[in-house]
């Protein structure tokens, strides 16, 4: 029974040192008056997610344009050829959204994957595709 114990405690401190943790990177900016553990890079962490992987609370929220009015923007820009409606729509899907962090200095831009997002909240509160 020790022995099957020993076994499988080595297996798995092998499977932990041997497999690498994935993290997405993220990039925003801290006021000096924030603290975060490391520096000032944030890391995603990785799966399974557990509250002692953050570094300190974030506020993240989607932009808002307030000037897009309308809920479809693709379809009243591009209402007459259906085959470049359909392209931008699949260009739509493959996008990110565009986040802020909420500091006590002013929001800051919320960078995931090392690409600015392109979708935003338009007046109403719906998320639609820059064009």
């Amino acid at each position: 029974m020790l022995k099957a114990l020993v076994t499988l405690g080595v297996v798995a401190a092998t499977t932990c040192v041997a497999l690498p943790a994935i993290a997405q990177g993220a990039d925003t900016y801290a006021p000096d008056e924030e603290t975060i553990v490391g520096g000032r890079d944030v890391s995603l962490p990785s799966k399974p997610v557990t509250p002692w992987s953050y570094a300190l609370p974030m506020v993240i929220e989607i932009v808002q344009d307030s000037s897009i009015t309308t809920n479809t923007p693709i379809t009243d820009a591009m209402s007459d050829d259906v085959a470049v409606w359909g392209e931008a729509i699949r260009g739509c899907l493959a996008q990110s959204p565009e986040l802020l962090r909420q500091t006590r200095g002013g929001d800051q831009p919320f960078i995931t994957g090392n690409t600015v997002g392109t979708i935003n909240l338009n007046a109403n509160s719906v998320s639609v595709c820059d064009l």
